[in-house]
């Protein structure tokens, strides 16, 4: 029973999200860029979460947040990107799911 109960809810991690993370290089003048680099494929299960307009320096942006849960072996941080469906997104939250065995990401579309 716990075997099909496991096939189950991984049947539900049917989206493919490219983790991204971020390193910081220095050129011959001293000075820093920040860069991310791919790192893994993984499966998730993607819920849109919410979309929102803020006013940002005299303008409006929208902003759009998804909820991904991944399985819990997965290395990732705050300071990492996450690609989905050919847009990039920070990562604004890790919470575990311990019921599931999971990971559950928050992202916020980036402003590349």
């Amino acid at each position: 029973d716990l075997i099909m109960l496991l096939t189950m809810r991984a049947g539900q991690l049917n989206e493919i999200i490219t983790l991204y993370k971020r390193v910081i290089t220095t050129n011959e003048y001293n000075e820093q860029k920040e860069d991310f680099i791919e790192s893994i494929k993984v499966r998730a299960d993607v819920q849109p979460s919410s979309s929102s307009l803020q006013m940002q320096i005299d303008r409006e942006t929208e902003v759009q947040t998804i909820a991904a849960s991944v399985r819990s072996y997965v290395q990732v941080t705050h300071a990492d990107r996450a690609k989905w469906r050919g847009n990039m997104y920070d990562v604004t939250a890790i919470m575990p799911d311990r019921k599931l065995n999971r990971l559950v990401l928050t992202l916020k579309l980036a402003d590349i």
